[in-house]
């Protein structure tokens, strides 16, 4: 008897492991109609509740990327939607700053100050970010994220995942270094 009981609970508590969504009701552009956020790993979706409208934001990817780049769509990127994005960013994104630090300033003047090398069996780009390297005062640093947009973005988006992928210029996203 005991071990039926163990078994169910076990399997019950598994489920919910591997099930890791959470939902929050709540009207969030204030039009006076709840909507839904629906928190995932490695997403947010938010669906209006009076146009059933829905709108995600993704940072999939690997957990060992020290680096992301997450993408606005134009929808939710509308004014009438700005209320959407504010919260779904504070449930997938980590704090923003205003500005990078060495680091991911590094990873940004990367993107645009490069090599493509054709006939080396060893490296493929060589990068020169033109960074002065900090040997001193070494901090410690926390997740974060800026925003991007235009040229940058698409250096970022495209020097990351897949050289041929266009992104459009006027789109908007973030940026960010992923320490932990």
């Amino acid at each position: 008897m005991m071990y039926r009981i163990f078994l169910i609970v076990f399997s019950f508590s598994t489920y919910g492991q591997l099930s890791d969504e959470k939902i929050k009701v709540e009207d969030f552009n204030r039009d006076t109609v709840n909507d839904t956020l629906k928190i995932g790993r490695g997403y947010v979706q938010i669906i209006n509740g009076k146009t059933k409208e829905k709108h995600e934001l993704s940072d999939y990817g690997c957990f060992c990327d020290i680096k992301d780049v997450v993408t606005i769509s134009k929808e939710l990127d509308k004014i009438e939607n700005r209320l959407f994005l504010e919260a779904m960013k504070k449930e997938l994104l980590p704090e923003h700053r205003s500005k990078p630090d060495a680091s991911l300033e590094w990873m940004i003047k990367g993107a645009f100050l490069n090599a493509k090398l054709n006939d080396n069996a060893f490296f493929s780009h060589i990068y020169d970010p033109k960074v002065p390297w900090n040997n001193r005062n070494y901090r410690n640093i926390n997740n974060y994220y800026i925003d991007i947009k235009g040229d940058t973005l698409r250096r970022l988006q495209t020097s990351f995942y897949n050289d041929n992928e266009q992104v459009d210029i006027n789109t908007k996203g973030f940026f960010g270094v992923l320490c932990s």
